[in-house]
């Protein structure tokens, strides 16, 4: 096979006698792949490297699904009705996730008769968007809000609670001109908020 993809943790690696010749490799999660050409585990047996690339699909969906059951069982025997969630915690890019990933987890939460409240940790996995950066990027952060908010509605929320500890970082700007963008920033995510009647609220965090 040209080109595969495979779990790089999962694979057995080949301890080098050199300490000179030996490579390190950055760390990579369940959802981090690596494609590589002609890979010879593969090309020593197809049938071999094709299971084991199966067993590795099947091992990452059902180790994030039964993840989400345990929680949401945990939250109903807690006697909740309801859960606010970070929305990362679902998917890995969140306003990627599509029609049927949504339905999905819309189901989950009705097999334990829980509704979704609202969404937390907004940009928990996104600490490239900030709002006093550059325009460019406080333009992304306002769209993936905005992008938040549809995928909120769409399953049921009702808000958004907004903290962001790396968006208390100014970058040299000044308070007064701070504060004079974000109450124009955020008015333009609350208005967004409106049409699809979900809240975008603050964090009152000193």
């Amino acid at each position: 096979m040209f080109l595969i993809f495979f779990i790089w943790s999962s694979l057995p690696k080949k301890k080098s006698s050199s300490v000179r010749t030996e490579r390190k490799e950055a760390p990579l999660s369940i959802y981090n792949f690596a494609i590589f050409k002609g890979l010879k585990f593969f090309t020593r047996s197809p049938a071999d490297g094709l299971a084991f690339l199966i067993s590795a699909i099947i091992e990452i969906f059902f180790s994030k699904f039964l993840f989400i059951i345990s929680f949401l069982k945990l939250i109903k025997d807690q006697a909740c009705d309801g859960v606010e969630i970070a929305p990362s915690l679902i998917w890995p890019e969140p306003i990627d996730s599509t029609g049927p990933e949504r339905l999905l987890f819309q189901n989950q939460l009705k097999e334990f008769d829980l509704e979704l409240v609202g969404f937390h940790s907004l940009l928990y996995s996104r600490p490239d968007l900030q709002f006093f950066l550059n325009k460019k990027i406080k333009e992304k952060t306002i769209k993936y809000i905005c992008d938040l908010i549809q995928l909120c509605s769409d399953l049921g929320g009702k808000h958004l609670i907004f903290g962001s500890p790396k968006n208390r970082l100014l970058h040299g700007k000044k308070y007064e001109v701070c504060i004079k963008q974000i109450y124009e920033d955020f008015y333009k995510i609350s208005e967004h908020g409106k049409k699809y009647q979900v809240y975008f609220c603050i964090e009152p965090l000193f």
